[in-house]
């Protein structure tokens, strides 16, 4: 299963001239990539749903003002 994460630096290369260091840095790479992802689609969903949650506590909150009974 190893021997899949392995990447060739040559193609004219076998198998053991790809280093180990080589499969580490694209381990972390593609799990950092989707981090990133993953961070740049939490930032979005914030930037448009925040604003909106602002609106509706609000509104919510004026029209609990608006109706509520003077004493």
């Amino acid at each position: 299963m190893r021997s899949v994460m392995y990447r060739k630096e040559n193609d004219n290369v076998d198998k053991s001239a790809c280093s180990y260091a080589t499969v580490v840095e694209s381990h972390f790479r593609h799990f950092y990539d989707d981090a990133s992802l993953y961070s740049a689609r939490l930032d979005i969903v914030a930037r448009t749903a925040c604003p909106i949650v602002y609106v509706v506590l609000t509104s919510l909150y004026f029209l609990l003002y608006m109706f509520t009974p003077y004493e």
